[in-house]
């Protein structure tokens, strides 16, 4: 009976571990059923092209917010010439106002962009704890778990991409501004909103890379228990 229960016990592990990463759903509920797709994608590619590929996608953001920006800059100054003196001081006024409502919520906005990153941080940081302990009971039981090298690169590489992002997302929050119009305030906003999009397809990649690590680890001491059975019958 005792010799049942030390071997069960890493099987109990890493079954709680498993649901542990299962269970989570965070604060993502605003995302639509496509991004499923768009996971299941991502987590097939190797590591070097999903990185290359989160590259590319945080360059073009910052592409479009400046293209954003220096249109709506041209089409401010084409507006302006053709409106009248009175105009243009009504135009001044409504700007004037709505700088000074922006500032007063940008307080709020800022806190509520901390709180968020600091949720998406936990969870980071809860994964990157499985991914140590994982490998720590492989190498403690000895277990044979086919292309766990491979798994464990995966696991560690798409895990460094979303502590890169985070890096990303609070430079962007720190650089939203009102700036001198809703335009520009809008293109700042759409900046922050790509980068968090990029670190939510990460997070999401590097769960689902942390999840098959423990299965395949799972699989294998399941695999090692069976063996100790038939040996001892």
């Amino acid at each position: 009976m005792g010799k049942h229960i030390k071997v069960l016990g890493p099987v109990v592990v890493m079954a709680f571990l498993l649901s542990f990463v299962a269970a989570p759903r965070l604060v993502f509920a605003h995302q639509n059923s496509d991004t499923h797709e768009s996971d299941t994608a991502a987590s097939d590619m190797p590591a070097s092209e999903e990185a290359k590929r989160l590259e590319l996608q945080r360059k073009a953001f910052e592409q479009q917010r400046q293209q954003s920006l220096q249109k709506a800059t041209e089409l401010r100054q084409a507006d302006l010439r053709k409106k009248s003196a009175a105009e243009q001081e009504q135009d001044k006024k409504k700007r004037e106002a709505f700088a000074k409502g922006c500032e007063q919520r940008h307080e709020n906005f800022g806190n509520r962009l901390g709180t968020i990153r600091s949720t998406v941080s936990k969870h980071v940081t809860t994964l990157d704890s499985i991914v140590t302990r994982v490998d720590a009971f492989k190498t403690s039981k000895n277990l044979t778990v086919s292309n766990y090298d491979a798994l464990l690169a995966d696991a560690k590489t798409k895990g460094q991409i979303v502590h890169d992002l985070q890096a990303v997302l609070k430079e962007k929050a720190a650089a939203f501004t009102c700036g001198s119009g809703p335009e520009e305030a809008k293109a700042s906003l759409e900046a922050y909103k790509d980068a968090f999009q990029q670190e939510i397809d990460a997070f999401k990649a590097y769960k689902t890379s942390v999840k098959n690590l423990i299965a395949a680890v799972k699989t294998a001491a399941q695999a090692a228990r069976t063996g100790e059975d038939h040996a001892q019958n």
